[in-house]
């Protein structure tokens, strides 16, 4: 009788310890996915572009390790969302679950930023996660105008614009359609000082008559020497003529 009270005890006494190391070892898939969550701030609280930019990051719920935190900034078009890396720090999660990542945006440009974390198996799309956006300017100032709303085939419009920090604004000119599609660009405009840029764009004779589509956007490098893209939203229309006889 003695011996069984004893493994009774020790039983009671092994199975907690052996619970807190599953608790540790791992979490599952779906639970990562669940319950990671982040808190996002900014130094200075309201940045504009130009500023210095802080960014400190807070993550609950990843497994003890690497985690990878970065920084993307999200640009659409009529025809797609995307998301650039623009910065990223990898940092150690603690024992209690518990990350902290800071990094830095110098001479920040303006837009829409978030924050996406990979972790053990949280892997998730490349997209900022939900509620972690900030703005590098609250009020965009990123603006483009085109001369007319009407041309005659064969003839030229002004494209114009303003909020560009790269070198090159990348225009497409394509028949309306009603349906999104691949940015394939027509031509570029060089970037002056200042960020602002205008050149003319041509309406081929291979245009049907009837509306079609200006877009654009302007190209800079990241840190790592990639291509960015910042979308100047929405397409303009333009109603094009048959050319005079």
């Amino acid at each position: 009788m003695r011996n069984r009270s004893t493994l009774r005890r020790l039983r009671r006494l092994v199975l907690p310890v052996a619970v807190a190391l599953t608790l540790v070892s791992g979490v599952p898939v779906a639970a990562q996915s669940t319950y990671v969550s982040l808190d996002v701030r900014t130094t200075p609280a309201q940045p504009q572009p130009g500023d210095d930019v802080t960014v400190t990051v807070r993550v609950s719920e990843c497994p003890p390790g690497a985690t990878l935190v970065e920084v993307l900034l999200s640009s659409s078009s009529s025809q797609s969302t995307t998301a650039a890396l623009m910065a990223e720090s990898l940092a150690r999660t603690s024992l209690l679950w518990r990350t902290k990542a800071v990094i830095e945006l110098p001479d920040a440009i303006e837009g829409w930023y978030g924050v996406r974390v990979q972790c053990g198996t949280f892997v998730p799309d490349h997209v900022p996660m939900a509620n972690t956006y900030f703005a590098v300017g609250a009020n965009p100032t990123k603006e483009i105008h085109l001369s007319g709303t009407e041309v005659e085939e064969g003839k030229t419009l002004t494209l114009s614009g303003n909020g560009c920090p790269g070198s090159t604004v990348e225009y497409e000119v394509q028949q309306y359609t009603g349906r999104a599609g691949t940015f394939v660009p027509t031509g570029t405009i060089a970037v002056g000082p200042g960020g602002l840029w205008s050149g003319e764009i041509p309406f081929s004779m291979g245009l049907t008559y009837g509306l079609a589509n200006v877009e654009a956007r302007c190209t800079i490098l990241n840190r790592y020497g990639e291509s960015v893209y910042i979308s100047y939203g929405r397409p303009l229309e333009v109603r094009v003529l048959r050319a005079a006889e």
